[in-house]
């Protein structure tokens, strides 16, 4: 199961709450009255199903669903052997700002970087496949197919994945250019 509705449903059921009124902007504790056997309880379920270790403080007072997610993501990631982002993460602004429009231009809605493609955004092949032909379009270049196809790609994923395209494109033509001026 992905990993944002196993976390969302674990929340659920320890907290004996109604799904639909269950939001990811609510927090934990101070929304959704979680008490502290409730916080271990989470706690523990989360790390018997993802094989992870979080710290006491994961959940505080105004740990909301989303972040919570966050958190267990990053630790899986870690797990996996993929590094974190890390929010300053050495990226060109203009192409997270384009690819943001792309997103808001396909989806519509709230889209934030941390938001799952497929879950949060409730993205189909189709939108998925219209992303990458903007994207192709924006930067004239090929945007692999088998990229999208992780269950819990976030959109931060795509930016990075686009900033790395396009530094990738930049040193090609700057090493074109060193070697035509060579030849001449």
């Amino acid at each position: 199961m992905i990993l944002y509705n196993k976390v969302r449903e674990i929340i659920i059921k320890e907290l004996n709450k109604d799904p639909q009124k269950v939001r990811d902007t609510f927090a934990l504790v101070s929304d959704l009255g979680a008490d502290s056997l409730n916080v271990w309880q989470i706690m523990t379920s989360i790390e018997k199903e993802f094989g992870i270790e979080l710290e006491s403080s994961a959940i505080k007072h105004d740990t909301t669903v989303s972040e919570l997610i966050k958190k267990v993501r990053t630790k899986v990631n870690i797990k996996n052997g993929k590094e974190p982002v890390e929010p300053n993460a050495n990226i060109n602004p203009q192409v997270a700002d384009k690819v943001m429009e792309i997103f808001k231009l396909v989806i519509g809605g709230d889209i934030k970087p941390t938001s799952t493609v497929y879950d949060e955004l409730e993205a189909d092949s189709l939108d998925v496949e219209d992303i990458a032909y903007k994207i192709e379009e924006a930067y004239f270049m090929d945007v692999k197919d088998d990229f999208f196809r992780n269950p819990d790609l976030t959109v931060q994923d795509v930016i990075i994945f686009v900033d790395r395209l396009v530094k990738r494109e930049n040193r090609k033509k700057q090493i074109e250019i060193l070697a035509n001026q060579k030849a001449k």
